[in-house]
């Protein structure tokens, strides 16, 4: 009779009885004790309803000692060259040809337009500013191009499980994710009529297949040998899926295994493709130079287009077919004369009894990542440098994108900093063909200077330190730097004065002591290719992968200022710790700050031309003197 009574005076007020299941037994006791102690005032206004929510909301509140995980809220600092600044790992064209998706280790996806390689748009996942995780390695456009799908090693941090994430493409935001993924996503695709997504993953975790519409999980297969790397859709829906333990598997439309073959023994296959009629499946393999072609009935192998020219020169282990199936491509690790290439074979590389023709097209200077065959003819492709193009059908180039930022890969003593630190000298490209000097009292890129600067110091009476080939220094002929696991060291200098050497890894910065114990490490999240040390003592500065050159305090390590000079030798960007910067005409845009929201959403990107009142250059001027 009380429950009723208590139902009734609830409804009498306008409250839904829709919040009494989730009020433990005592919160319900509770709530009918004030109800019944209230006498009402018709000329006040009722507290019963603030008494009654109070209850409620205390017991049905999570715990703020228990909240659900979210990506880090720190203000990360974020530059933006309007190119990616990492590696480029994938790479998807829409069916339409129009548009392309890059996934990149800066942890950031790219859409291009295919004809003149304009930005379109840019998706920030949430990312662990001191870690790995945003680091993209796969994506893909749906049918209709208005949702991206992206992953790699996204959303571990916070929720010890790999999410992959739906984006849309007019305005970037999230719209949903896939989680709980036990690993590393390698590879990811659409079914052709967009409504499924397939995920390839790393290590023996095989691959999975969800629903788009509510990301239900409808498929797949664990437990496989080693890491699952490319997975494609036929035309009528089968999927093929290549693993580095050899074997290629073959699905039905309902996700059934049917084929399961090893073309060819202890052998590693990575990219495949279907041809457009669905009739063959080319396959790449990352550890010898060779390419097949099987039947996609039975995974027989058909044929082998020729790769005798190029004899031993690398891996073509990427494939894509042309749309009208003429041309079959391939790349991967080949290079002639210092190019990277891509192998074109006319008529799919068939053998009929006479040579088939074949064309190497030059495309970078690193390692070829991913390539796309596009609808309307051509080829797209990424690689390692980072760079993104386009080859038309007949394979000039339609665009070329490069890296913003200089490339300190092998700078050595051409390195050098003033006595204090306030001018710097540096390579822009790898090998030091074109070099840059930086003068902070002069707050500009100068064409010379007769200031005296000096290279990182490798050797010296009473200090003296030995790098070897797998990335172990040691100093003074016995004591080694301690490493963490997969950590490297990559570059050394040693104090002028004091028994120091400044450690470069290829994470990380570090200042160690004669015995190889660190005075202080710090993470970077990119390899310092150089490091050098100031003669006055004051200054340790890292040449690093991403571009920047960052000065730390010899004393605890203490970031002081970071500069970032563009490629083209002109334009160039310089902040401090606390957000204040200072740039070259045009060239504030290069940096800004990136903040993670709630992991179900698009990380918020702030460019510092947006913060003039942070432009501070006689800040600069005067900070290392």
């Amino acid at each position: 009779m009380m429950v009723m009574w208590v139902k009734s005076r609830m409804h009498s007020r306008g409250w839904r009885l829709q919040w009494l299941p989730r009020v433990p037994l005592l919160g319900v006791v509770a709530l009918m004790l004030a109800m019944l102690l209230h006498v009402p005032d018709l000329h006040a206004q009722s507290t019963t309803g603030t008494i009654a929510n109070s209850v409620i909301n205390a017991l049905t509140t999570k715990k703020d000692s228990d909240p659900e995980p979210q990506p880090p809220s720190d203000v990360i600092e974020q530059l933006e060259g309007y190119m990616h600044l990492g590696m480029v790992r994938n790479l998807d064209a829409d069916p339409t040809g129009r548009m392309l998706l890059t996934s990149s280790e800066d942890k950031t996806a790219r859409l291009w337009d295919t004809q003149q390689g304009r930005l379109l748009q840019i998706f920030r996942p949430p990312v662990d500013p001191k870690g790995i995780d945003g680091k993209l390695y796969a994506g893909a456009i749906s049918p209709h191009g208005k949702v991206v799908a992206i992953g790699g090693w996204t959303g571990w941090k916070w929720d010890e499980k790999v999410s992959v994430y739906l984006m849309q493409v007019h305005d970037g935001s999230m719209l949903k994710r896939l989680t709980n993924l036990p690993s590393q996503v390698n590879d990811l695709a659409f079914s052709p009529d967009g409504r499924y997504l397939a995920v390839a993953l790393s290590g023996s975790n095989g691959f999975r297949v969800y629903r788009v519409s509510d990301g239900a999980l409808v498929g797949g297969e664990r437990n496989f040998e080693q890491s699952t790397n490319r997975l494609v859709y036929a035309p009528d829906g089968r999927l093929a899926v290549s693993s580095y333990d050899g074997f290629i598997r073959l699905y039905n439309t309902r996700l059934q295994r049917i084929r399961k073959v090893k073309p060819i023994g202890n052998a590693r296959p990575f990219g495949i493709s279907f041809s457009p009629d669905g009739e063959l499946l080319a396959v790449g393999y990352r550890d010898r130079l060779k390419v097949l072609v099987l039947s996609a009935d039975d995974l027989s192998i058909h044929y082998q287009p020729d790769l005798s020219s190029l004899r031993e020169l690398g891996s073509m282990h990427l494939v894509d077919w042309s749309k009208d199936g003429t041309y079959l491509y391939a790349a991967g690790t080949v290079s002639i004369g210092g190019r990277y290439v891509i192998r074109k074979w006319d008529k799919g590389g068939t053998p009929s009894g006479g040579v088939v023709a074949a064309l190497d097209l030059p495309v970078g200077h690193d390692t070829v990542m991913d390539i796309a065959a596009l609808a309307k003819g051509g080829i797209a492709y990424v690689s390692a440098d980072p760079s993104v193009g386009v080859l038309d059908s007949r394979g000039f180039p339609r665009f070329y994108h490069n890296r913003p930022h200089a490339d300190y890969r092998g700078i050595g003593s051409r390195f050098q900093l003033s006595r204090d630190g306030s001018l710097v000298r540096y390579a822009l490209d790898a090998g030091g063909e074109r070099l840059g000097i930086f003068s902070f009292p002069e707050l500009g890129i100068l064409a010379r200077s007769q200031v005296e600067t000096y290279g990182p110091m490798q050797s010296r009476k009473g200090l003296s330190a030995q790098l070897s080939g797998s990335g172990q220094l040691t100093i003074q002929g016995r004591h080694a730097v301690k490493l963490e696991k997969d950590e490297k060291v990559v570059s050394y200098g040693l104090d002028a004065r004091r028994p120091a050497v400044a450690v470069g890894g290829n994470s990380f910065i570090a200042l160690a002591n004669a015995s190889g114990a660190y005075y202080w490490k710090r993470w970077l999240g990119v390899a310092a290719h150089a490091v050098n040390l100031t003669q006055d003592g004051r200054f340790v500065v890292a040449a690093c992968d991403d571009g920047v050159l960052r000065w730390f305090g010899v004393r605890a390590g203490q970031p002081v200022v970071s500069l970032f000079p563009h490629r083209n030798g002109q334009s160039w960007i310089v902040w401090s710790p606390k957000g204040l910067y200072a740039a070259s005409e045009g060239a504030s845009g290069l940096l800004g700050w990136q903040v993670n929201r709630q992991k179900r959403q698009a990380a918020r990107f702030t460019a510092a031309n947006k913060k003039p009142s942070y432009n501070r250059p006689e800040h600069f001027r005067r900070l290392l003197k």
